[in-house]
Order: C-alpha cells, then sequence, then structure tokens
C-alpha cells in the first residue's frame, strides 16, 4: 500500500524533472503506482471507511430494553463493558460470550460516548446496522433469541 509520504516524494521528484521510473524508484513504489498516484488526491484521501456489518449485532434485540438504560444511568460513567457483559450473561446464561467485549464497547460508544471524543467502554467508532437475521444465528448457534431467551421458552 501506498504511502501519503511516499506520493509527496513522487510528485516532487517528478516536478524536479526525473523520469517517472526514475521518481517510481526513489518513492519505493512501481511504476504502475506512480502512475496512478501522480496526480489527484493523497492515499488517506482515497480511503472509504468500512461502513458494514459483516455479522449481525449479539446485542440488537437487548440493546433499547437493557443496555441503553443502563448507560444512560451510569452518569459518572465508570461502567465498564466486562461489568455490563457480565451482568448480560447473568441474566441471559449461555447467550453471550467473552469473545464479544469488543462488540458491546463498539455499541456503548455509539450510544453515548460519540460526542465525548472518547468511547465510553472502548475505542472506535464505526456505524452499526442492526439486523432481524440475528435471532436466527443465535438460535442456530446457542439457542438464544436476540432477547436472551432460550429457544423452549419461545415456542
Amino acid at each position: 500500500m501506498v504511502t501519503d509520504g511516499q506520493v509527496r516524494v513522487l510528485r516532487r521528484k517528478l516536478m524536479e524533472g526525473k523520469t517517472q521510473e526514475a521518481a517510481a524508484a526513489g518513492a519505493g513504489m512501481s511504476v504502475r503506482s506512480a502512475r496512478k498516484w501522480q496526480a489527484g488526491s493523497y492515499p488517506s484521501q482515497a480511503h472509504k471507511p468500512h461502513l458494514w456489518r459483516t455479522r449481525p449485532d449479539p446485542f440488537a434485540g437487548l440493546f433499547e430494553s437493557e443496555i441503553a438504560p443502563r448507560l444512560a444511568a451510569d452518569e459518572k460513567r465508570v461502567l465498564e463493558a466486562r461489568t455490563l457483559l457480565g451482568e448480560l450473561d447473568r441474566r441471559h446464561p449461555g447467550c453471550f460470550s467473552a469473545h464479544q467485549l469488543r462488540t458491546l464497547q463498539r455499541c456503548a460508544r455509539r450510544c453515548g460516548g460519540a460526542g465525548a471524543g472518547r468511547s465510553r467502554l472502548g475505542k472506535s467508532s464505526t456505524s452499526l446496522r442492526r439486523s432481524k437475521a440475528i435471532d436466527v444465528c443465535l438460535i442456530r448457534r446457542n439457542g438464544c433469541s436476540a432477547d436472551g431467551r432460550k429457544i423452549t421458552e419461545i415456542v
């Protein structure tokens, strides 16, 4: 991947009158990359953020009913995601794992910590898309619906 610094070096060398091959070699990139980056925006400006989900949200059914109220009640902002995940696991045994801690941190960031510059429970800010497919995935994976109920309670 080409960096902004490499593109600056490439453009400076081209302005000095170097050939495209020499400028590319001086910038540490291939001639093909040099052709692509000799004009236009820098690589950091051309990057599009990743805003889609690759997996369903495991907290979609519980977010409005349990997670958001707890975060809203935490005025001192001392509630940690690990504590919240432990409480969710206690209320809905077998529905959540420790591997979902980072997902919960991102959820909390979107809930109330976005304006603070730093997350309430973690460090990230990608958009969240809630999906109805969560029920099917959770039921298949561990027999829980999105709201944490065991499949036997639903039927």
